[in-house]
């Protein structure tokens, strides 16, 4: 189980890896409250040639959202810190 947090959502997400195109993916399924309400829905990205991430991410019953996900350079350093 994976914790998700976008903005003022924040949830669980249920992953499983996938293929879209012929390059790695990963297709979710999430629950868990926008602000105080409570919220759910899918979602899928597929990897990029360049290492990004590229999806789309749904609120069941609501909107959809196209999302572009790039590593963040601070955060290999943040992992070799916290596993120390």
């Amino acid at each position: 189980m994976v914790y998700l947090t976008v903005a003022y959502v924040h949830g669980n997400m249920d992953c499983r890896t996938a293929t879209g195109g012929g390059r790695p993916a990963v297709e979710w399924s999430w629950d868990g409250n926008d602000e105080p309400h409570p919220a759910a829905g899918r979602g899928w990205a597929v990897l990029q040639e360049d290492g990004t991430l590229v999806g789309k991410i749904f609120f069941h019953d609501g909107d959809d959202y196209e999302f572009k996900a790039e590593n963040w350079p601070g955060l290999k350093g943040m992992r070799s810190a916290s596993a120390s």
